[in-house]
């Protein structure tokens, strides 16, 4: 029998939140922020995590934040970040806007990198990838950067650069892709989770 190698998690929560209009991370739902519902999750799944945001606020009790290595950059720059810290071949990245994502789902995630020999394993829902929910092999950082220096910072064309393998996610836990980016996504969340 095999033992599991090492999986590193990263939460990416360096963004502005334009369109919430206030530090979404921060925002709580079921008593809780979104940055630490994510949290939980994650470090049940893996090994080691750390939060990539330059958001002093964003600093939890017992886990390492750092801030993009590529300012500005947006989820491209924090992916590269997260890639470049982790000290595991694989990293599962996650958005700090997904709080409903269950430990569960990011086990498959990690069971479906251990036999892939592709770069990463993406999520996927109703025929939309959701690259802020997958596990991307370090090897991938090199297509991150690349794509940064070209000023390439769209997730969806850098995938592109990369094999993976798609992780489908069922009807019946849809709510775990559900995101939160404007104050009335909460009535959406709550309805529909």
């Amino acid at each position: 029998m095999t033992a599991r190698m090492t999986i590193n998690g990263a939460i990416l929560s360096g963004g502005e939140s334009r369109r919430m209009g206030h530090d979404k991370a921060l925002l709580y739902l079921d008593g809780k922020t979104l940055l630490q519902h994510v949290l939980d999750a994650l470090s049940a799944a893996t090994d080691d995590q750390v939060i990539v945001s330059g958001h002093e606020a964003h600093q939890l009790p017992h886990v390492n934040r750092i801030a993009d290595i590529v300012p500005k950059c947006g989820p491209a720059g924090g992916i590269l970040t997260a890639l470049t810290w982790s000290s595991s071949d694989w990293t599962v990245i996650l958005s700090c806007d997904t709080p409903k994502v269950k430990s569960s789902t990011i086990q498959a995630l990690i069971e479906r990198s251990q036999i892939s020999t592709k770069d990463a394993v993406i999520l996927s829902h109703d025929g939309h990838l959701m690259p802020l929910i997958g596990i991307y092999h370090t090897r991938c950082a090199t297509a991150f950067q690349s794509a940064i220096n070209d000023q390439e910072y769209r997730v969806q064309t850098i995938l592109k650069l990369l094999e993976y393998d798609v992780h489908l996610l069922d009807d019946e836990s849809s709510n775990e892709v559900l995101n939160i980016n404007r104050l009335e996504d909460i009535n959406t969340f709550y309805n529909e989770s």
